[in-house]
């Protein structure tokens, strides 16, 4: 699972609770139907290796839920998938408010 935290640094935020989890085969879909060009979504890109960590800090948390929001519309009939998205926005919006970075931790 690749577990997401909210934190001001790497390590507070490895410390905190994590807020939720991505799977691997919601992970595979969401960059399956991506596709391989990072320069249309360079911010989830960041996450496309599901076993190396990722870090959001909270200047790139507006441009990472447009790209969130842009990839929801290509999952209208995946509920699944549009869960784990919506969650993952939600969770983006509670650090940009916070001021804080999203980090997202491999096993």
């Amino acid at each position: 699972m690749l577990d997401i935290h909210v934190g001001e640094s790497k390590d507070s935020a490895a410390k905190a609770r994590q807020l939720f989890q991505i799977d691997v085969s919601s992970h595979e879909k969401i960059f399956a139907r991506i596709g391989v060009d990072e320069s249309k979504f360079p911010k989830l890109s960041k996450m496309r290796d599901y076993y190396s960590d990722a870090m959001f800090i909270a200047e790139e948390l507006h441009e990472l839920m447009m790209e969130i929001d842009e990839t929801m519309k290509r999952f209208i009939y995946d509920a699944s998938v549009t869960k784990v998205l919506q969650t993952f926005r939600s969770t983006c919006e509670v650090a940009l408010k916070a001021d804080k970075a999203v980090f997202c931790f491999a096993d």
